[in-house]
């Protein structure tokens, strides 16, 4: 099958801005809510056939998982703007902007939260923050899709199976001697 793996949806937002009406059910039996629809592309420097696919069922959870995230984003946020306020922190302001930077590194976070750190000396140091909810609205709707890929070349031939030790043909067994 000549199959290479999954690719990052942010990575290819061309992807991920798919109309929904180019998906079609897979299987309702087997994969309940699973969608997909079928492209080429190229990745890795070589044309390749995409099967892109969005479940409900994991973009409801992904976007649950992501309001976790943000929560813990503003909460950490909120510890850095309250001890800033009180004007009694050490930290320099590169080291200040680098815990911010890890607060909002785990992934689409910095589209919904924008900061702004005023101030110079340590003391002078205020950080403000804010949440923009139509950016979260627009992240819950898009199409949380994941593509995967492979060649477009043909199939290769299946090989013969070989029978597995269950179906295999039993070999006698020797007999054991008695010591």
């Amino acid at each position: 099958m000549h199959f290479v793996g999954s690719l990052p949806p942010s990575d290819h937002p061309d992807l991920v801005g798919v109309a929904k009406r180019r998906y079609r059910v897979v299987d309702a039996e087997r994969f309940p809510g699973l969608r997909a629809f079928e492209t080429e592309k190229v990745v890795f420097a070589e044309r390749r056939r995409l099967v892109v696919c969005h479940s409900e069922t994991l973009h409801a959870k992904q976007s649950a998982g992501f309001d976790q995230t943000l929560a813990k984003a503003c909460r950490h946020l909120g510890e850095i703007r309250d001890r800033l306020g009180r004007g009694k922190t050490r930290k320099a302001k590169a080291d200040v902007e680098a815990e911010i930077d890890t607060i909002l590194g785990p992934r689409w976070v910095t589209r919904v939260v924008s900061t702004t750190l005023m101030g110079e000396s340590p003391a002078e140091l205020r950080l403000s923050f804010t949440v923009n909810a139509e950016a979260r609205a627009d992240l819950k709707t898009s199409s949380s899709a994941s593509a995967s890929s492979s060649p477009t070349r043909p199939p290769r031939r299946p090989q013969p199976r070989r029978p597995s030790p269950t179906t295999a043909p039993k070999r006698p067994s020797r007999p054991t001697s008695a010591r």
